[in-house]
């Protein structure tokens, strides 16, 4: 199920063009599973449930006729439940897997140029950080992810010919995991580049 409003408020021509949009998505997953004991199959039974809310707002303004502003900010919620939550395995005092959540939320912003008709250029920086590790080691492997990514990257495209388009990008990355210890903790930068055809 998903929610779609957008709005684009009236602002002096000067001032160019506004649009505002509000999405909200819902997700309801079910997961059913089925034991084999000794060659005779188990009843199937609901195993899992997971259910998953997704707020997004976009902002696009255009000032001028070549410059473009956006940013976007998304919010997930999910939580994951499951029966064995309710499982204490002796000597334990807690479930060795428990029901948990994955939520995370993400911030991105961009502002693209065009040079001329044949060269544009767009920058963008995006954060993404998720707060669900869950320290359960007394009983069980922790899990839940904790990480913060920052993400850099500036992108210019140039029209060759009417088949052909050149594509250069620069990116940065930085992350950080506390699931993994900071064993998965990284800093990167990268070069891409394209040559696209048509026929």
């Amino acid at each position: 199920m998903n929610v779609l409003i957008t709005f684009r408020p009236k602002i002096p021509s000067r001032l160019g063009a506004l649009s505002l949009v509000t999405r909200y998505d819902f997700v309801h997953t079910t997961i059913d599973g089925q034991w084999f004991v000794e060659g005779e199959a188990l009843n199937q039974e609901e195993t899992g449930v997971i259910k998953k809310h997704v707020i997004t707002e976009s902002i696009n303004w255009n000032p001028l006729a070549r410059f473009y502003l956006q940013a976007n900010f998304s919010y997930t919620l999910n939580q994951t439940d499951t029966p064995a939550n309710n499982i204490n395995l002796e000597p334990q005092t807690s479930p060795t897997v428990v029901n948990f959540r994955n939520d995370y939320w993400t911030v991105t912003s961009g502002f693209g140029y065009i040079i001329d008709d044949k060269t544009n250029f767009y920058a963008d920086y995006s954060f993404y950080c998720a707060n669900d590790y869950f320290k359960n080691a007394a009983v069980a492997v922790p899990y839940g992810e904790g990480a913060t990514e920052h993400t850099v990257s500036a992108t210019i495209t140039r029209q060759l010919n009417k088949q052909t388009r050149l594509l250069l990008r620069y990116g940065y990355f930085n992350y950080r995991d506390v699931l993994s210890g900071g064993h998965n903790n990284y800093r990167a930068h990268s070069i891409y580049s394209g040559l696209q055809i048509r026929f």
